[in-house]
């Protein structure tokens, strides 16, 4: 079997210019995607796997192009919270008390979650992977205003399912690579791309609790990240990802796309 990747350049640009280089250099063929160039015309060859590295947008995109399928990692039924988390140890998890529910629940009673958890600042996000909305805040004070702006510049519905929890303070958060069972690299990351300016290493407890998910008997695919973070002493899982559509931040990429490379190969030799 041969790989090939297919990489969406828009997502790697900014702290990953080097990984297109590095597969090649390895002997990997690999295909720039980007909402600016033609899609690449691609002769289908059974004897090679296609994978892909970005965002949502470009996997659909890639997907209508091709008409062959191409492999990912991490975007099964189980990326949502609600399927990855039935399989996990509840303690495991910031959080862990949050309940499901749907976005019209909360619009039309939002007090009764805030007495739920007798907090003023409620933590709520989607219970897809896809991440209809990103994860937020809302304060009690002005929750109406920030419900309508996720209504209006976000796919959010009322049907939509989504899981609220008390509002936490926690440390900084860590992204870590999971293959075959094995932790791969790992990256601090922030919504605030400039609070990062010079990431420090994990300390041992979410590297420990990397590490006891990727040692799990239920995991969640082959290839996958998990973020974690420190609260009140200990190391929480805030949630799991998929691989294929997850951002690099800054990560040891080139270690991390030779890893998964040859355990992608494996995987799909032991197949044959």
């Amino acid at each position: 079997m041969k790989l090939t990747w297919l990489i969406d350049i828009d997502l790697m640009a900014e702290e990953q210019t080097g990984i297109v280089s590095h597969l090649k250099s390895l002997g990997y063929q690999v295909h720039r995607l980007s909402a600016a160039l033609d899609k690449p015309r691609i002769k289908h060859d059974e004897e090679t796997i296609y994978a892909f590295l970005g965002s949502f947008q470009e996997l659909d995109a890639i997907r209508k192009h091709l008409k062959f399928p191409v492999a990912t990692y991490g975007l099964n039924r189980y990326v949502n919270r609600s399927g990855y988390a039935s399989h996990m140890p509840p303690e495991w998890f910031l959080n862990e008390n949050s309940i499901m529910a749907t976005w019209g629940l909360l619009q039309r009673n939002p007090n009764r979650f805030f007495s739920m958890f007798e907090s003023d600042r409620l933590f709520v996000r989607p219970d897809d992977g896809r991440k209809t909305f990103t994860g937020q805040v809302f304060e009690k004070s002005n929750i109406q205003d920030e419900m309508l702006f996720l209504d209006r510049y976000s796919s959010v519905m009322p049907e939509t399912l989504i899981w609220v929890g008390e509002a936490l303070t926690v440390g900084p958060e860590y992204r870590f690579w999971i293959s075959d069972g094995k932790v791969v690299t790992w990256s601090e990351y922030s919504w605030n791309k400039a609070a990062i300016s010079s990431p420090t290493a994990p300390g041992k407890i979410l590297f420990d609790m990397a590490q006891n998910v990727a040692i799990l008997e239920w995991q969640l695919d082959r290839i996958y990240t998990v973020d974690i973070t420190e609260y009140n002493g200990e190391a929480r899982i805030i949630e799991l990802n998929s691989f294929s559509c997850a951002g690099l931040y800054q990560c040891d990429g080139k270690m991390l796309l030779e890893t998964v490379s040859r355990d992608i190969l494996y995987e799909w030799q032991a197949e044959v």
